[in-house]
């Protein structure tokens, strides 16, 4: 045996409030953990995607910016929506937060919104053991840390997911809990309640990334 805090197993279960493990939930094992390891289970593209490999380019500078303070931990503010056209960075400044996060102690996995919509259709064909929908959405309207991406892309806005959407956003509101999410849908597309609760400045912040799409400029030599 070579690790003796998770006795080789790689995971650990995290602590509740209370100092008390929790079952529920597994991380990944700080004392032992690659960097690709961690990585798979933050669900981010690699433990280089920090902010300081994010290129300033024109546009995301304001998007950059309070991704970097709420990172911190110490801010007022603990809500946050990211908006602007694909590409052109979001998903990036999220895993940089995931990955500040986990250097403080935190682990935040990055979900997408098309994904979570999935799980909570599934929960109507499980079996009675398995996680039933109120279990599953009440999980992300009260974990203490949200990194939601791509809220609104593919097929997933349905008026089914908006009112899921609204349900999340009301409870993480009302908690003050730390709560981020990308979108490239235009602010009038959002649900009014959500983007009047991403607008108040005293619990949140409203940013958008003005960057333009900057993968076609990757594939030019």
């Amino acid at each position: 045996m070579n690790c003796t805090i998770c006795l080789d197993a790689g995971i650990v279960h995290p602590r509740q409030a209370n100092g008390r493990p929790d079952f529920s939930q597994t991380v990944p094992c700080r004392a032992c953990q690659t960097p690709d390891r961690v990585a798979h289970s933050l669900n981010i593209s690699g433990m280089d995607s920090t902010f300081d490999t994010i290129k300033p380019a024109k546009g995301i500078e304001e998007a950059l910016k309070y991704s970097k303070q709420i990172a911190t931990l110490k801010t007022t503010w603990k809500l946050m929506l990211i908006y602007g056209i694909n590409g052109n960075g979001k998903t990036l400044l999220l895993e940089a937060i995931a990955i500040e996060l986990w250097k403080r102690g935190i682990f935040s996995r990055v979900q997408t919104f098309p994904d979570f919509m999935g799980q909570l259709k599934n929960t109507f064909e499980r079996s009675k053991d398995d996680p039933t929908f109120n279990e599953t959405i009440e999980r992300v309207c009260n974990m203490p840390y949200l990194l939601m991406d791509d809220v609104g892309q593919a097929d997933s806005y349905t008026d089914f997911s908006k009112r899921q959407l609204e349900r999340i956003m009301l409870a993480r509101y009302r908690q003050e809990l730390f709560t981020v999410m990308t979108t490239n849908k235009d602010l009038t597309e959002l649900p009014d309640m959500v983007r009047s609760r991403f607008s108040d400045t005293e619990k949140a912040r409203l940013v958008h990334n003005a960057a333009e799409d900057y993968r076609p400029k990757k594939r030019v030599k």
